[in-house]
């Protein structure tokens, strides 16, 4: 009698063929538990697992402080909250020494080592430092009378007491700048070596960014004051975007020297940038 075939299980069949697990005690080898459990099953319960993972890890970076660690989760609105903590911080940190400054006073007096009336608790500062004086040079006197001149001069200007505005340089590196006037519009065209930054001259918002011949760029300063920038090669920020002074808003060419022009409005008038900014 020819013996009968075994059936072949199809993949699919052997994927949801089930298999017991018995679980036995070494010693006496009792069954303590079985379960039976497929590869589908398992597979399922990994993917179950790993989706909890998933949808955990989500909650914990986006509904968590944690976002906070995240470079591109950083708004202005972020940044300048951690800024006003670090100040606090610093504020709390000078009063808890200055707390403890006076209570070792106390504590010495009490025990007799200074008398009460040579304790001062007017200032945290130590009144030994503010004892020592140093005897300025020739030179640096010389160096000092001739800078408070020069700063006194550069106060009383006309310019500098009409707009009371001051920035820094749009740019670490500048091969030349010119500044022309065209139809009272006043504007510095100034040229950067290759791969140059171009960094906001001062604190503001973002409030405009277009693709017109590069990117031309405005900024809201404070004094209803605004600055733009145009042909700028590359936009690092975006729209509604706080800046500080000195923070990169956009690049120059890798390749090439390149250029790009610089002006600054307030009120509605355009000012000579030469006025505020030192090139």
């Amino acid at each position: 009698m020819a013996k009968k075939g075994k059936h072949k299980r199809s993949f699919f069949e052997n994927f949801r063929y089930k298999y017991k697990i018995y679980v036995l005690n070494e010693n006496t080898l009792e069954t303590k538990f079985s379960f039976k459990l497929s590869f589908l099953g398992l597979t399922t319960i990994i993917c179950l697992i790993l989706t909890l993972f998933l949808i955990l890890t989500f909650f914990i970076e986006f509904k968590t402080p944690i976002i906070a660690l995240l470079p591109e989760y950083r708004d202005a609105e972020l940044r300048e909250s951690i800024t006003k903590n670090v100040l606090t911080i610093d504020s709390l940190s000078n009063e808890l020494i200055e707390s403890e400054n006076y209570l070792n006073s106390i504590k010495l007096a009490l025990l007799g080592e200074v008398s009460a009336d040579s304790i001062s608790f007017s200032d945290s500062i130590d009144q030994k430092q503010l004892e020592i004086s140093f005897e300025k040079a020739m030179r640096e006197r010389n160096f000092c009378e001739e800078y408070e001149k020069e700063d006194l001069l550069f106060q009383e200007n006309e310019h500098f007491e009409k707009h009371k505005i001051s920035f820094i340089k749009p740019a670490l590196h500048i091969t030349e700048y010119i500044t022309t006037s065209n139809s009272n519009i006043i504007g510095t065209h100034i040229t950067i070596p290759p791969n140059e930054n171009i960094v906001a001259i001062g604190n503001g918002t973002i409030i405009y960014a277009e693709l017109q011949d590069g990117y031309t760029i405005h900024i809201q300063h404070h004094n209803n004051c605004i600055s733009i920038y145009k042909h700028v090669n590359s936009f690092t920020k975006k729209i509604g975007d706080m800046v500080l002074s000195g923070d990169i808003i956009g690049r120059n060419s890798k390749n090439e020297t390149d250029f790009f022009s610089l002006q600054i409005w307030e009120n509605g008038l355009t000012i000579n940038p030469e006025k505020s900014i030192i090139f």
